[in-house]
């Protein structure tokens, strides 16, 4: 079995793969079976130490917008539904 780490252009790992045989891909590192790829990156061929840093995903107003509406909405739904538990006084 051959254990290969998946990289991408910035040498970043993106996946582990193991493999029955081997493979000539660039993408594709050969990896001893005990070695973590946690916290290292693959540049100029060898693994250095790198620190990932957080991407927190980008919210436009839009989308926040849009979630005040579905709240909102669930928000109506449910005093809907307790309304005609209680015979429809609000």
């Amino acid at each position: 079995m051959y254990k290969y780490a998946i990289i991408n252009e910035g040498g970043i790992v993106v996946g582990i793969s193991y493999l029955s045989g081997e493979v000539d891909k660039d993408n594709m590192i050969l990896l001893e079976e005990d070695f973590d790829t946690t916290g290292k990156k693959y540049e100029n061929d060898r693994w250095v130490e790198y620190e990932e840093e957080e991407k927190l995903p980008q919210v436009t107003q839009q989308e926040i917008i849009n979630a005040q509406i579905i709240n909102d909405l669930e928000y109506l739904k449910c005093m809907i539904e307790l309304s005609s538990m209680k015979g429809g006084n609000l």
